[in-house]
């Protein structure tokens, strides 16, 4: 469990700031009665904040959560430093107070609800190897590369208001990326990860989708890091 939590803990630290109030939400948590529920709860100690992550992990819900932006520092009272079964309220996009990363997701091109293949893990994985460098020529930096358990994901770093126009510019970045992209063999990206309150897999956790049959199993979502992470100024590739 303790190299758990210390990826949980990187991936946390390198998202947010410090002092930054941070959501960690669980999908799909087993009860012993009734159908699986959400458990969240917010965190300015990041330590504590993946410690929770993991823990709430290993009750089996198909994933768990952070916020990729940082928040209003009041959504700490709705569970401050704990976890809550059924919160009453998570964290909406009029909760963001600005813009910190954008995300690219993908995913294989495999039904809802099941576990990727190897072979579909690697070609997604290689799709987004190929994908980075092709923005690194657009002048993007390295991003942060996510092995999300059954796609990829990339992060980069963006300083921008949480505006109806940062909403409009990143929508027509997604819509552009696919429309450049979509020759991609076995995997798709995400066009609809524009919201501002957008989660993301907190590396160390598990990803569940379904029961495991064969080599369609649950893995562990690992991240690596650049050396060096340089924002991108978005208006200025569109």
């Amino acid at each position: 469990r303790s190299a758990r939590i210390t990826q949980a803990e990187q991936g946390l630290k390198y998202l947010h700031q410090q002092d930054d109030v941070v959501e960690v939400r669980a999908l799909n948590v087993p009860v012993e009665h009734g159908r699986p529920i959400v458990v969240g709860g917010y965190f300015t100690d990041l330590h504590a904040a993946a410690r929770a992550a993991i823990e709430v992990d290993e009750r089996g819900g198909s994933g768990v959560y952070t916020l990729l932006n940082p928040i209003h520092p009041g959504c700490l009272a709705r569970s401050p430093h704990r976890m809550t079964d059924r919160p009453p309220n998570a964290t909406a996009d009029s909760d963001v107070i600005h813009r910190r990363w954008l995300l690219i997701d993908l995913d294989s091109s495999i039904p809802v609800g099941v576990c990727a293949s190897q072979v579909e893990v690697d070609a997604t994985q290689n799709a987004g190897i190929d994908l980075a460098a092709k923005l690194g020529d657009q002048g993007f930096p390295d991003p942060i590369r996510g092995w999300s358990g059954n796609g990829c994901t990339l992060l980069y770093k963006i300083d921008q208001p949480n505006t109806p126009e940062t909403t409009d510019i990143l929508r027509r970045f997604y819509l552009g990326l696919v429309a450049t992209m979509n020759s991609m063999v076995g995997c798709h990206i995400d066009a609809t990860v524009y919201n501002a309150a957008r989660l993301v897999r907190i590396p160390g956790t598990t990803n569940r989708k379904g029961g495991e049959v064969g080599d369609r199993v649950h893995r562990v979502v690992k991240w690596e890091y650049p050396p060096d992470a340089k924002s991108v100024d978005l208006e200025s590739i569109l």
